[in-house]
């Protein structure tokens, strides 16, 4: 049968200070291993980057991909659809 719902990630323009914090330290492993792929901290990126780099879609785009991942695993363990 068929699902009728969709999950949809934000795209760039939707990162915000902050975002990822509450999932950052339930996955340690699983950021770990996306750091290693796109060669710089995403938690430091979320949590403590400069103005500059915080628009550039060089790193937005992988940062905000991974938390929105990890986001959609935290909400599939919870027993979502």
């Amino acid at each position: 049968m068929a699902s009728d719902r969709a999950i949809l990630f934000p795209g760039q323009g939707a990162q915000r200070p902050g975002m990822g914090a509450s999932v950052f330290d339930v996955y340690p492993e699983l950021l770990a291993n996306a750091e290693d792929i796109v060669g710089f901290s995403i938690r430091d990126f979320f949590l403590d980057c400069p103005p500059e780099q915080f628009s550039d879609t060089r790193y937005v785009q992988p940062a905000l991909y991974t938390v929105n991942a990890l986001h959609y695993r935290q909400y599939i363990e919870g027993g979502g659809v």
